[in-house]
């Protein structure tokens, strides 16, 4: 519903969504230069660590998006054959996934640690707020790659940029906005916070945790071409991903919390899971569409917010 941009010069095809992209890996790189002597890491490991960081991201983001739309990036339906791997490092097409750049950069990030033989949780501290206003970037740029859309607008949002104007004329949500002012505020914080806290490793949780957690919520007002299971197309993919990083983030910090913060933090998840599900079955539900979108932003902030106390006060 919403035109991909594109500038063509000459053979040379250049993409909005790329050149978006592109400028916020840019002004990420100076936020890394920025960091490296307040942040204690080796002079030069900027440049390093942006190239391995660039390019393991980009590899598991185009990886990702096609394990999760696998029946259309390696299978021809007018031939009705199989394509083999050769799409997938067919960039030209198009197609990435943000949650595989997210995991695709904390391993490059963890590739460089090894290579320079620096602490890997001081590596993440002064990536994180760079990797912060990437995300932002990337969730900004949305509506260039003809994604980022929610529901027919109601007419008093009828406006830009609480809502964007498709193809046919008509307003749809602006989801890619609040996603993109979310991260944007996770960087703010990120960059301009005094005083760290906690282990190392802890400031680059302090991004991902709320972030995962909005977009559990975000992920449900989409209405654009979102990927979904294979095996149930009523579960949106992202979602599940989301979900899934938040399980893996309670796993690395078990140890560190008390077992009453281990029981808060996962009744929370729970909670917010069954909250979530049931905003997506909304029509097989007696209860309004709005109030259980207003709970799944309500559990999202909780999330968000306890597992984020919890870590401020987690063994060092």
């Amino acid at each position: 519903m919403l035109s991909v941009q594109f500038i063509q010069i000459g053979p040379a095809v250049l993409y909005g969504f790329g050149l978006a992209l592109a400028a916020g890996a840019l002004i990420a790189l100076l936020f890394l230069y920025r960091g490296e002597k307040k942040d204690g890491l080796l002079p030069g490991s900027a440049s390093l660590a942006f190239l391995l960081s660039a390019f393991f991201g980009l590899a598991f983001s185009r990886l990702m998006y096609g394990l999760l739309n696998f029946g259309t990036v390696f299978y021809d339906p007018m031939e009705g054959s199989r394509l083999g791997i050769a799409p997938l490092v067919s960039v030209g097409r198009g197609g990435h996934s943000l949650y595989g750049l997210i995991a695709g950069m904390l391993l490059g990030l963890y590739v460089f640690s090894r290579l320079t033989r620096q602490p890997g949780g001081r590596v993440l501290d002064w990536a994180a707020p760079a990797l912060a206003v990437l995300v932002c970037a990337a969730l900004l740029a949305q509506p260039a790659g003809g994604s980022g859309y929610g529901e027919e607008a109601a007419p008093p949002l009828r406006f830009f940029p609480v809502s964007i104007l498709n193809r046919y004329g008509e307003w749809n949500t602006a989801v890619f906005l609040y996603e993109g002012l979310w991260a944007l505020l996770l960087a703010a914080g990120l960059i301009l916070e005094k005083k760290d806290r906690g282990r190392p490793g802890d400031r680059m949780l302090r991004l991902l945790i709320p972030l995962y957690s909005m977009q559990i919520f975000f992920e449900s007002l989409r209405q654009d071409d979102y990927p979904r299971l294979a095996f149930n197309a009523f579960i949106r993919s992202n979602q599940l991903l989301a979900l899934v990083a938040l399980l893996i983030i309670l796993v690395l910090l078990w140890r560190r919390l008390s077992p009453v913060q281990r029981a808060v933090n996962l009744l929370s998840l729970l909670v917010g899971s069954a909250v979530f599900t049931a905003a997506e079955f909304w029509e097989k539900l007696p209860i309004q569409k709005e109030a259980l979108y207003g709970a799944s932003f309500v559990m999202a902030l909780v999330i968000s917010l306890v597992w984020l106390l919890n870590l401020r006060k987690a063994k060092l």
